[in-house]
């Protein structure tokens, strides 16, 4: 009897390694469908969904001048809520910096807000006005792939819903402020793509032993360059990479950085920057 149990008990254990094994080992689901897409290697995604200093952050004009140049570019943008929880998209907490308008969002209804210009980062005032999180939804659709940042005190539940309402969770992701906010997203929605902050060997750790499928998850690196062994380690669960060149390499001149660009194109399958028109020309072309 107890030789019985024993070789039932291993055959269990064999069987549970083998489904967790296979689980670890299933495609990426962004991998996948970027495999789908006639894109450019690396990706690039548009940091605030804007191409240059000259455009508004977070605008829909913004993510036209985007889709004109190229349907293969992601487009990154910010989500916050208005104090009658209205979802909009705005990277700030405050309005002061990039509309005519001043104070705190979440102490504003969105009647109060939704006539202001959008302002550029050169300050110049544009006839633009705050998108709701909803029109930037509705736009995507059969558009670029979007990354959708939704700050803390979005109703996450909202902000799914719209996704898969609308048909896109094969052409988004959102961006999870923990492991938390990722499990919470992956409860509303089991085939949404999760991109997640992996900023240290104890990112990566806690990660690898939490119930978020690795299929599920694309890695947000840090802007200081890691070891070697910290990106091989995430190419073995194989989750792709998305490296952040805004507020560090894209603030040099780029003739002077340009082979700098190359070479983490080649390491990471995606770029985030603020000047995506210069670096997708820059990569498109083929070196002498």
């Amino acid at each position: 009897m107890h030789r019985i149990f024993f070789s039932l008990l291993l055959m269990l254990c064999f069987l549970a390694a083998s489904c967790s094994k296979d689980k670890k080992q299933l495609p990426n689901k962004f991998t996948s469908i970027m495999k789908t897409r006639d894109v450019l290697k690396p990706l690039l995604m548009v940091h605030r969904g804007r191409l240059g200093d000259s455009m508004p952050e977070n605008a829909i004009s913004s993510f036209d001048k985007v889709y004109e140049l190229s349907d293969a570019l992601l487009i990154e943008f910010d989500v916050r809520m208005t104090k009658d929880s209205v979802h909009v998209l705005l990277h700030d907490s405050t309005l002061d910096r990039t509309t005519t308008g001043e104070g705190v969002l979440s102490e504003k209804k969105y009647e109060s807000i939704k006539e202001l210009n959008l302002i550029t980062n050169i300050g110049d005032t544009t006839t633009s006005h705050i998108p709701k999180y909803s029109e930037a939804i509705r736009w995507s659709k059969n558009k670029n792939f979007v990354c959708i940042d939704a700050k803390p005190g979005c109703d996450l539940k909202e902000i799914v819903a719209q996704i898969t309402e609308s048909g896109i969770l094969d052409s988004s992701m959102v961006i999870c402020y923990s492991i938390a906010d990722a499990m919470r997203y992956y409860d509303l929605s089991p085939d949404i793509i999760l991109a997640i902050g992996f900023n240290s060997w104890d990112d990566l750790n806690k990660i690898k032993k939490s119930k978020i499928p690795f299929q599920n998850l694309v890695a947000l690196t840090p802007h200081s360059l890691q070891d070697e062994r910290f990106y091989k380690e995430i190419r073995k669960l194989q989750i792709p990479m998305i490296y952040g060149t805004f507020g560090t390499l894209d603030l040099k001149e780029l003739d002077l950085v340009k082979d700098i660009y190359r070479q983490h194109a080649l390491r990471f399958n995606v770029l985030t920057t603020d000047r995506a028109g210069e670096v997708f020309t820059l990569l498109s072309k083929k070196q002498n």
